[in-house]
């Protein structure tokens, strides 16, 4: 299988379910630290995205920012929660 990880991350909740332990039963270790890096790294972008639009939005108030500002927040929040997803899937794979 494989996930094209800028397209399909972040996930919704019920899929991450899904696919985490599937990555951690199936994946080699080099590919889960790979993916978890790039995880990192798109939680990274979304962090500056949010403090550029916000500096943006402080300089014009605008929709249209406004709306980036917070599509942007879901983004991270379901980065986040993706990130814990799969870091407690590995926990528990390693524990069997």
């Amino acid at each position: 299988m494989e996930l094209y990880v800028e397209k399909f991350f972040p996930c919704k909740i019920n899929v991450a379910r899904k696919i985490f332990p599937m990555i951690c039963r199936y994946c080699s270790e080099e590919v889960k630290n790979e993916l978890k890096a790039d995880l990192q790294e798109q939680l990274e972008r979304y962090n500056v995205l949010i403090k550029t639009y916000k500096q943006e939005l402080d300089m014009a108030k605008s929709r249209n920012i406004n709306a980036r500002l917070s599509k942007t927040k879901t983004l991270q929040k379901r980065m986040m929660r993706n990130i814990e997803i799969f870091k407690s899937s590995e926990e528990k794979f390693r524990n069997l």
